[in-house]
């Protein structure tokens, strides 16, 4: 729940979704779908947010190798302008969007955080 806190979608009552870098993070949000929510596989969907000097098929490959899934499976990729000189560590596989579709899930998931928050300031 703490990672759906801090990197979940909160705005779209409809989708499930978590977005980052870390490749490790995305693995525990996919196994926390699949295991804990009842989540098939075949539901799950990635959007890639990649810079416009990444090769896309090369991130696509990295992400579906993670997390396996098929790149059937990829929906968008968004390509970001290049910001180098401004971004130190940028991502070399990009941002990862992990979702699926559940209006069911996406409240409840928000009611789930609110009673964290309750119960951890008590």
């Amino acid at each position: 729940m703490s990672i759906y806190w801090g990197e979940g979608n909160k705005s779209d009552k409809g989708l499930v979704s978590v977005s980052n870098t870390d490749a490790e993070l995305i693995q525990i949000t996919s196994k926390f779908y699949k295991e804990c929510l009842g989540i098939s596989k075949e539901r799950l969907r990635i959007g890639l947010f990649v810079y416009q000097d990444l090769d896309i098929s090369k991130t696509k490959h990295y992400w579906s190798k993670k997390l396996n899934i098929l790149l059937n499976q990829f929906i968008k990729v968004q390509i970001l302008k290049s910001r180098s000189e401004l971004t130190k560590h940028k991502s070399i596989y990009g941002i990862c969007n992990l979702y699926f579709s559940s209006t069911e899930y996406s409240i409840k998931i928000k009611e789930w955080i609110k009673l964290l928050g309750i119960k951890m300031r008590d």
